[in-house]
């Protein structure tokens, strides 16, 4: 049999019809903490029922149109679901596939927001768990419904770990996260664990405040010294087996703040001294954080590093640091809070002590205003400027 040899326009043809009637499918899974201990999920699980699903209905699924996401679905804003989002914008491919409706997310007017989404780019929305239908009212409420339950799930699941955490606190279980400077976290067999002193920490802790109280070295000096010295600061508790990881030149005022500040080293570690709050760009995240009263914290008991002595010494030390700071002592000057202005500008003067300690005024009107206003001197003397008006009102 002869072989039929067709032109070079027809091969053409064919290969741009057999593209054009090729259909592309997008993959989308999610994942978190909550959701694999709660229903089991996997991304395996998810991946495979997906790529099964696919290729039953006949899409072609290429690697770049994998889109997999460790994020809460309360919020949009996830890196892998934006890129997703944009695939279907561009309308490349034809339908997106995912497992079930609560990985696209677990608010209803977010399920709504995309089906939305997905119908105005043409491209169809596939789920796994959900055999495929016509769009009837019918079909519209029972989508809607397992909206609602998805994110009463999650309502449910946050509730149940708040109340968790909060029900270890009051039987004196510390939490396994954040675990202060001196300590390391201990697991027992049953649930809830507590903390042990690391005797190494616990003596750059003891240190710490020796060097602060004793030795009158600022938190600026001590973090210099720390830096100097090499000594690695506590960054952060990864993994199951709460390894500590460190980072050096790490340390700063703040850092040092926090261990003089913190009570948990007389003995007693405070449960729920903050509370978490959406945040004002992104509400579907909790980013901000309100002081809980001190009625309410929970305190549970820990082994002792600081002295109830030496501690309350380093707080009144703060608190005579804290008066005694040149940005605090806005009182010594008679004609602050903008009472003195300049002369040649008008501006604003306001006091400030020079590195010698002196007293003085000084205007606020920017270096570089000087093209709008004669350049002048900067400052004055607040005493004789103090004494002048002492006259001139008495």
């Amino acid at each position: 049999m002869s072989k039929t040899i067709l032109p070079p326009a027809t091969l053409s043809r064919q290969s741009a019809s057999q593209a054009d009637t090729t259909k592309l499918a997008a993959i989308y899974a999610r994942v978190s903490t909550t959701d694999q201990a709660d229903k089991g999920y996997s991304l395996p699980t998810q991946l495979e029922a997906c790529q099964a699903m696919a290729q039953q209905e006949g899409y072609i699924v290429p690697d770049t149109h994998v889109f997999v996401d460790d994020y809460t679905g309360m919020s949009l804003n996830r890196p892998q679901f934006i890129k997703l989002r944009d695939l279907v914008h561009q309308r490349v491919v034809h339908t997106v596939i995912v497992y079930d409706l609560d990985r696209l997310s677990r608010k209803l007017a977010h399920q709504l927001l995309l089906s939305d989404e997905f119908e105005q780019a043409g491209v169809a929305l596939h789920i796994v768990t959900m055999p495929a239908t016509e769009k009837t009212p019918e079909s519209q409420l029972l989508s809607n419904v397992r909206g609602i339950i998805a994110e009463y799930e999650r309502a449910k699941i946050l509730e149940r770990t708040r109340r968790g955490l909060r029900g270890r606190a009051k039987e004196g279980y510390p939490p396994a996260s954040g675990v202060p400077l001196g300590y390391r976290y201990v697991k027992h067999a049953g649930k809830g664990g507590h903390y042990e002193i690391e005797p190494e920490e616990a003596a750059l802790v003891h240190d710490i405040f020796r060097w602060y109280v004793e030795d009158g070295m600022s938190m600026h000096a001590i973090a210099v010294r720390l830096i100097q010295e090499g000594v690695p600061t506590p960054w952060a508790w990864r993994g199951k087996a709460a390894t500590r990881v460190r980072a050096r030149n790490g340390w700063h005022v703040g850092s040092v703040r926090t261990i003089l500040r913190s009570e948990t080293y007389t003995g007693t570690f405070s449960y729920g001294k903050k509370q978490r709050l959406p945040g004002k760009s992104n509400p579907d995240k909790k980013t901000r954080w309100r002081d809980v009263p001190r009625e309410s914290w929970m305190p549970i008991p820990v082994p002792v590093i600081i002295e109830p002595a030496l501690f309350q010494a380093a707080q009144s030390q703060i608190e005579r640091n804290t008066q005694q700071s040149r940005r605090n002592r806005k009182h010594e000057y008679l004609l602050g809070a903008g009472r003195l202005r300049c002369g040649t500008c008008d501006g604003t003067m306001t006091g400030f002590a020079s590195r010698a300690g002196t007293r003085r005024y000084r205007c606020c009107r920017h270096p570089y205003h000087i093209y709008a206003t004669p350049r002048h001197p900067r400052s004055c003397l607040a005493k004789p400027v103090e004494e002048e008006v002492w006259q001139a009102v008495g």
